[in-house]
């Protein structure tokens, strides 16, 4: 298991559920410069899940980007993989 994955990225998972995730890789950089015509936000409604114990992905950022996209938030004690460990 990559170093430091499970206590940073899936802290409460248990220690072989970590291990399943951990071929995980890091993604294409070209994506954060791609542009859109239509925000998909501006036209649907958005769910976020904001992770309170994320220690990928600060908390306080999760919770800017619901803002952003005015999304309904929910709030979960958990790490960054909550769709895993609260399904």
């Amino acid at each position: 298991m990559v170093r430091g994955f499970h206590d940073v990225f899936c802290k409460n998972l248990s220690e072989g559920d970590a291990r399943d995730g951990d071929h995980a890789k890091p993604v294409c950089g070209g994506v954060f410069g791609a542009s859109v015509a239509n925000a998909a936000q501006k036209t649907i409604p958005w769910w976020y899940v904001v992770s309170s114990q994320d220690q990928a992905l600060n908390p306080e950022l999760e919770r800017f980007y619901a803002k952003c996209i005015d999304a309904k938030t929910t709030e979960i004690k958990s790490s960054h993989v909550s769709f895993l460990s609260h399904p």
